[in-house]
């Protein structure tokens, strides 16, 4: 079927999305903490635009390999619920190191594709992925730590983020339960401080009344 054809590249991407769901699902049973994963990776790509595929091989764009980007794009979406619900920061660290990512690719299409396609391509698939590690950190308050040879400055700040913290909560004036993400920006008034927090939140889904129910409860 269709579904024999998608790229293998997506069946890699899929499996480090389901990792971190895995985990961020285990780690809902450890009540009442804050909680940091550290992930290890040089990113998925999403095209978030057009959930068109974008594949290191630089082939695949057939209509499962769209379908099968856009059920990535619902997965990482779902990581970041969860990982909210969990109360889990997610670290990020690109072990590829300061465009160690495009390198690579470019390197994996020597003979598949060439010149200035494969420059655009290249720089646009490691984009992607380092897009998607940002947005890993930014949506679960974590930081991300890319575009470096060198790591331990950037391990050791995640233990100096983790050593104390604030818990800050509030009402919103939205009530509305769509499951929409809504954005939360915390400042503060101390100069030179920089915050680190989520930037939003999922309102809850909205509650799905089934036809019985609804049969039920209306009146004769």
């Amino acid at each position: 079927g269709d579904a024999a054809n998608v790229n293998t590249d997506v069946y890699f991407y899929e499996s480090a999305v389901s990792t971190l769901r895995n985990v961020t699902d285990f780690l809902i049973a450890v009540p009442q903490r804050r909680k940091s994963l550290i992930w290890i990776s040089p990113g998925v790509p999403l095209d978030m635009e057009s959930t068109a595929p974008v594949l290191a091989s630089g082939v695949g764009k057939g209509m499962a390999d769209k379908e099968a980007m856009s059920q990535l794009i619902d997965d990482v979406q779902e990581v970041f619920r969860r990982a909210q619900r969990a109360n889990v920061a997610i670290y990020p660290i690109d072990p590829s190191g300061l465009g160690g990512m495009e390198a690579y690719i470019t390197s994996r299409l020597a003979g598949k594709m060439s010149g200035p396609d494969l420059m655009t391509f290249a720089h646009k698939q490691a984009t992607n992925q380092l897009d998607l590690v940002e947005m890993m950190a930014a949506n679960t308050g974590g930081h991300a730590v890319v575009n470096s040879n060198t790591f331990e400055e950037g391990i050791a700040q995640v233990f100096r983020e983790n050593s104390s913290y604030y818990l800050l909560g509030f009402q919103p004036a939205n009530t509305k339960a769509d499951g929409k993400l809504r954005r939360v920006e915390v400042k503060v008034a101390k100069p030179d401080t920089e915050v680190r927090a989520r930037n939003g939140y999922y309102a809850p889904e909205p509650v799905k009344v089934t036809e019985t129910a609804r049969a039920s409860s209306a009146s004769p």
